[in-house]
């Protein structure tokens, strides 16, 4: 959420907070599920010359230094409880190694045969209106959520999803970070996500408050190079 031109509303409080000198008896908390997780850059980014982007291979102690810097920190403690495996104890994950043609076929009988509140994530807002327009052609009704959606229609989206227990919502990453819906059972990465940080912020929907959770990747033959690149960075084995 900090990461220059990601949120414009955050970088205007953090200065106006960090410009009030007088203000020394401050006390700020950051928490985060992801602070100490490293990758590389998705090429995409990487790309972008003229954007503010982080190094390719920033340390641990290099991130956690940008944080205070950016809060204007003094004195800052860190306490890292992150577990080895980066996501919740009582989340089951498994995946799925298909061909391009083959992910509708598995994604359609993960759905009907795990009934339960479900979101499907894709990469793209591209993605995410093919999909629903697929699955709704074989009567799964599902609700888009994305970055192109006003307000108003987002926050009325998430309102139906949380009504309805076998919900399904297709989205992007945008519904990975800042939604606190109770009991979603699965999430389904219809699209192997390109960091380490969004698999586990999309993982993060669900298992939560020491309850079960089913996380399922739907790899293709051209996803596999960022799948693996998904279990460096989480500190698995490729295999």
């Amino acid at each position: 959420m900090i990461e220059k031109g990601h949120f414009a509303e955050m970088e205007q409080i953090l200065g106006t907070i960090n410009s009030d000198e007088e203000n020394t008896k401050r006390q700020t908390f950051v928490f985060s599920a992801t602070l100490t997780m490293t990758h590389d850059l998705p090429e995409y980014i990487a790309k972008k010359k003229k954007k503010l982007i982080r190094p390719k291979e920033m340390t641990k102690e290099q991130r956690t230094d940008t944080f205070v810097s950016l809060f204007n920190m003094r004195n800052p403690k860190v306490f890292d409880i992150t577990n080895q495996t980066g996501v919740a104890e009582k989340l089951i994950e498994s995946r799925i190694l298909c061909s391009l043609d083959e992910k509708d076929y598995y994604l359609y009988y993960i759905l009907i045969n795990f009934p339960g509140r479900t979101i499907v994530f894709c990469n793209s807002i591209d993605c995410v209106k093919r999909t629903v327009s697929v699955l709704n052609h074989l009567n799964i009704s599902t609700i888009p959520l994305h970055g192109h959606m006003e307000q108003k229609q987002r926050l009325k989206n998430v309102e139906r999803f949380q009504k309805k227990e076998d919900a399904i919502m297709m989205a992007t990453n945008c519904a990975a970070r800042g939604l606190d819906i109770p009991n979603i059972q699965h999430v389904i990465h219809y699209q192997v996500p390109t960091t380490g940080e969004d698999y586990v912020h999309r993982s993060g929907r669900t298992a939560r408050a020491s309850k079960e959770g089913l996380s399922i990747l739907i790899i293709e033959t051209n996803e596999v190079k960022n799948f693996v690149k998904l279990q460096r960075t989480l500190g698995r084995s490729k295999h």
